[in-house]
């Protein structure tokens, strides 16, 4: 609920024939993905506004044409590290008088930098109770709600506006005669075969996918036959995949431009990548996608595809001593779906493609007293959730459960436990689980869920429920 101050800067904000807004966020190349809903949402409200853009060197190409920015200044990595260079940066902003400040990536400096150029209106997660004290329109942002995509939390950043909708549209803007050139280009030497793009290489902010499973996959696949396949993306050149060449192969590993990398995820049928901004490209643009999401603690519910056809890889719920499937096994049956059988992952509306990344993300423990077991509509309901795609596991709690705290502890962390189902659990234990995986491990601490509220076997009604639980 916004206050009589905020309202009335507000109004005044609304009332200017051509306010000045200035939108940060300049860091990654995925992370500048995601705020492309959030200028539309901007537009939309505020149509007459000139919208800039504060962002990175990597950020800035993907909005050089977009039809809402009016210009875009890159933010210097000294402005992070150099307090001169701070200042600098302060006197500019000063000089050009923006009524309003959007900072989406909360790093201190540039959280404090629309304060010290007293920009009127400044608008922040303030989360952070230091960096709360830099906005007057803030909102606070729960980072622990495994529930919200990364689109989600920059869109809660404009609640600090009075903005409330969250926008869908998710759209690039390349270069339009670049893209246009480079299209006829390489469509004329891919012919018109059709086209697998595999992106290596993440930047070191996830897991790629292993250069020597993707070896083995494209030598051994009977599905890649029909295919032209181009390896894409940024590696060490002691990497063997950088070297590698087969017939059907094009590598391109270390030689593509951003805009030229934007046009052959364009002309792709199928992309396949890591948790990168390369693959958040081909998520917005909408291409069939598979991918390679094995870190526990980077949930695909935060950062997953929201391409209509898209399949998840993850190991996160496997302990040790279990046999998991080759990852070229799993590259190969996902990539036979995405192209023979692509309905089986279908998503077209955004609550299904949330869905669809919540199956991938929420690991449910189920814990019944040894004196009080799980009656049968109990198991009834667990059977059908796991038909529906919930990752479930159970679990027998003794009597004298103080034993078998080091297990419990050791299946949560090895199974990436998010979610504790039982009907009661003994006093102090989810203290001591949420005290020990967020304090402890630095982990997502495990929210509870009392089987009393899970009436309904539908997997639907589960997200609901968790969407509104404190994390």
């Amino acid at each position: 609920m916004l206050n009589a101050s905020q309202i009335k800067r507000l109004d005044h904000l609304k009332s200017l024939s051509n306010p000045s807004i200035l939108v940060q966020r300049a860091d990654r190349l995925g992370d500048a993905i995601f705020i492309s809903p959030v200028i539309e949402q901007l537009h939309e409200v505020f149509p007459n506004a000139t919208i800039n853009l504060l962002t990175s060197s990597v950020g800035c190409e993907l909005f050089y044409h977009h039809p809402y920015i009016k210009s875009i200044r890159i933010c210097r990595s000294e402005v992070l590290t150099d307090w001169a260079s701070w200042f600098q940066e302060v006197q500019f902003l000063k000089q050009q008088g923006y009524d309003a400040y959007v900072s989406l990536w909360n790093h201190p400096r540039l959280a404090w930098l629309g304060f010290a150029a007293n920009i009127p209106i400044r608008c922040g997660d303030s989360s952070s109770l230091i960096l709360a004290i830099c906005y007057n329109h803030s909102a606070s942002l729960p980072w622990a709600n495994a529930t919200y995509h990364q689109t989600h939390y920059n869109s809660l950043v404009l609640s600090g506006l009075g903005i409330k909708k969250h926008s869908v549209n998710r759209s690039i803007y390349p270069d339009p005669a670049s893209y246009q050139a480079q299209y006829e280009y390489w469509k004329q030497v891919i012919s018109l075969e059709k086209t697998v793009v595999i992106l290596c290489g993440t930047g070191g902010s996830s897991d790629p996918i292993p250069s020597q499973s993707i070896i083995e996959w494209l030598t051994t696949s009977n599905h890649l036959h029909s295919y032209h396949v181009i390896l894409v993306g940024q590696l060490n050149h002691s990497d063997p995949l950088t070297s590698f060449s087969s017939n059907n192969v094009w590598n391109k590993i270390n030689q593509t431009t951003l805009a030229e990398l934007i046009t052959l995820i364009d002309l792709a049928d199928v992309v396949i990548g890591g948790d990168t901004g390369p693959s958040h490209i081909a998520s917005f643009l909408n291409k069939p996608l598979i991918f390679y999401s094995p870190l526990k603690t980077q949930l695909p519910s935060a950062w997953g595809p929201l391409s209509d056809y898209a399949v998840i890889i993850r190991y996160d719920y496997l302990t040790y001593s279990d046999n998991p499937t080759p990852l070229i096994k799993q590259l190969d049956e996902a990539f036979y779906n995405l192209t023979r059988n692509s309905n089986l992952h279908i998503a077209k509306t955004e609550e299904e493609k949330h869905h669809r990344l919540l199956k991938y993300s929420i690991r449910v423990l189920t814990i019944e007293r040894s004196h009080l077991p799980f009656n049968n509509d109990d198991l009834s309901c667990f059977k059908e959730l796991q038909n529906q795609g919930l990752v479930l596991f159970k679990l027998t709690l003794s009597r004298i459960w103080i034993f078998q705290l080091f297990s419990i502890i050791n299946i949560i962390r090895q199974r990436n436990i998010t979610v504790i189902m039982a009907h009661t659990l003994p006093a102090g234990l989810l203290w001591i689980i949420r005290f020990t995986m967020g304090t402890i491990f630095q982990y997502r601490k495990p929210i509870f869920v009392s089987l009393a509220k899970l009436l309904p076997y539908n997997l639907s009604d589960l997200w609901s429920i968790l969407k509104t639980k404190t994390w």
